[in-house]
């Protein structure tokens, strides 16, 4: 089956009427650093990609809506996180959904669920069957729609295990499949501006001590959540750049590095086999640019 365009919207405002729910963590948050990366990853594919987030309203979910209709999106996906201090995943399709919509509802879920980021799956059902055909988004959009709770905000486990880059790496991919997309051959990657403050610390700064200490037994994920991107080292401290990452990519790493300034992550390269070294963190203001679990 072929589409030209998915609508993505992240659930609720962040700021006007129903903002979204609230616990240890904040549904907007969370459901807009998935929503990004899912939307960049996407963007890498033969298929437009329509944002129907609305940041500021009184009713977002009309307007997310319209805003999906008028486009002409093939598919609308929304996302959410619960509440209520359950655990897990879970997907609702309208109760008028075509048999390929219910496909893809189950095949987002599964994928997710599969993951130890949203295990265990809790549902994935018509929404009549459990909402009483109540929610908005499903009800008013003309496109084939899912939407997709992305755990709870108000449980520990949920939000100790969030990963962002992992959930939206696993959509991206659940899509991608259901629907044979190509990639696009005129995608370019955003480049990372080379003015970032650590960037500079790295240039003009060498008086920092390096101290090597193995921190974490396995092997970690850090995500980049600075807009400028980071670059990365072939030596500690101050060297000359080996590359960057964007924001929104990840690296797996394998040691944890301190100076009196930075806190870097560490890895090897597994192309050639050489040792890098990413700073993450800036112990003086505590400034952060990745996410590292």
């Amino acid at each position: 089956m072929t589409i030209k365009k998915i609508a993505i919207n992240m659930g609720h405002p962040t700021s006007g009427i129903g903002t979204g729910a609230v616990g240890i963590v904040k549904e907007t948050d969370k459901n807009r650093e998935v929503g990004n990366k899912l939307i960049a990853k996407l963007n890498r594919y033969n298929v437009e990609v329509i944002n129907c987030t609305i940041d500021y309203s009184s009713n977002d979910m009309a307007e997310a809506c319209q805003r999906a209709n008028d486009s002409g999106a093939d598919v609308f996906i929304s996302l959410h996180l619960n509440a209520g201090g359950g655990t897990g995943v879970e997907t609702f399709y309208s109760h008028y959904s075509k048999q390929k919509c219910i496909d893809l509802a189950h095949k987002i879920n599964s994928d997710l669920a599969n993951t130890n980021i949203l295990s265990p799956s809790r549902r994935c059902m018509d929404d009549m069957d459990y909402y009483g055909y109540n929610l908005y988004v499903l009800k008013n959009t003309v496109m084939d729609a899912v939407l997709v709770e992305l755990g709870f905000v108000d449980n520990a486990k949920d939000t100790d295990r969030f990963n962002s880059e992992i959930i939206a790496e696993t959509m991206c991919k659940s899509i991608v499949e259901f629907y044979n997309l190509d990639g696009n051959s005129n995608y370019v990657s955003p480049q990372a501006v080379p003015v970032s403050p650590v960037v500079q610390a790295h240039q003009t700064t060498g008086e920092y001590v390096i101290e090597d200490r193995e921190e974490y037994g396995g092997t970690g994920i850090c995500t980049i959540t600075d807009p400028l991107g980071i670059f990365f080292y072939n030596t500690r401290g101050i060297g000359e750049r080996s590359g960057s990452y964007e924001c929104g990519e990840w690296v797996k790493y394998n040691r944890v590095i301190t100076t009196n300034k930075y806190v870097y992550v560490s890895w090897i390269s597994a192309s050639t086999g050489i040792r890098r070294y990413m700073p993450v963190r800036d112990r003086s203001n505590g400034e952060r640019w990745a996410s590292c679990v």
